[in-house]
């Protein structure tokens, strides 16, 4: 079979359609806590702080991170799960990783292992969660500039926060915009004032047309990338193959 992009594939419209699910998910339903997954990231978490830092000298991120790569790896044996938290090599983190994490959900919730009412949940503990690691061992941002103007780590915050802040119906320009939501980065608040000019350019918009926004820019500079997908991990449910939207679910 000739080799085809990865938007064209199985893989990429059922990802595509998982935002577009999770997304009107948090503007129309009640969310919930799924246990197992919450339990997981709790014990991540655990595993991070337990984790001693490097005396070494280093020039970027700790040298004790490897410690935690390799132990999340041992104790779970989802690909997917084993490459949400960086790269044991490069000692990085972004938005692949944090799409790999979002294929695990996918996979869970493809199986009936957990409901797309609990996935927000789910994602704004996996947030936390890098946060500490990133903090920590000082995660270089993976090979980029930040997710084009955004954040040097994730993008997700943004898009799934844009949700929230729709459901919530807040006013785009009120001061704690950024803070009405658990799901955004906490150093992402800070950029209001700073670097990030994207994000000074979308305060006092709809926010309908923010979340829009943010879902499309995410197609284009996430699942269109090739810098970024071209390591995809595919499987029995995320598959290499042409995509068909008659079988999606």
């Amino acid at each position: 079979m000739d080799d085809i992009m990865f938007p064209e594939t199985d893989a990429y419209a059922r990802i595509y359609e998982f935002i577009l699910s999770i997304d009107e998910c948090i503007k129309t339903s009640t969310q919930k806590i799924d246990e197992t997954q919450m339990q997981i990231l709790i014990d991540i978490s655990a595993i991070i702080n337990d984790t001693e830092k490097s005396l070494t000298p280093h020039r970027y991120a700790n040298l004790a991170a490897k410690t935690v790569f390799d132990t999340i790896c041992k104790k779970y044996e989802d690909k997917y799960l084993q490459n949400s938290f960086g790269n044991s090599t490069r000692l990085d983190y972004g938005t692949g990783h944090e799409l790999n994490y979002l294929c695990y959900l996918y996979t869970k919730y493809f199986y009936k292992e957990i409901d797309i009412e609990c996935i927000f949940t789910t994602l704004i503990k996996y947030f936390e969660v890098i946060r500490e690691f990133v903090k920590k061992f000082n995660l270089e941002p993976a090979g980029s500039h930040g997710v084009w103007g955004l954040d040097d780590y994730q993008f997700l915050p943004f898009l799934f926060g844009s949700s929230e802040l729709v459901c919530q119906k807040i006013k785009s320009n009120e001061p704690d915009m950024l803070n009405s939501t658990r799901c955004y980065y906490e150093a992402v608040a800070n950029k209001l004032g700073g670097a990030s000019q994207i994000l000074k350019s979308i305060t006092g918009k709809d926010l309908a047309v923010i979340n829009r926004g943010m879902i499309k820019m995410y197609d284009d500079h996430v699942l269109r990338r090739d810098v970024v997908t071209q390591h995809f991990i595919y499987g029995a449910c995320l598959q290499s193959k042409r995509h068909s939207q008659e079988t999606l679910y």
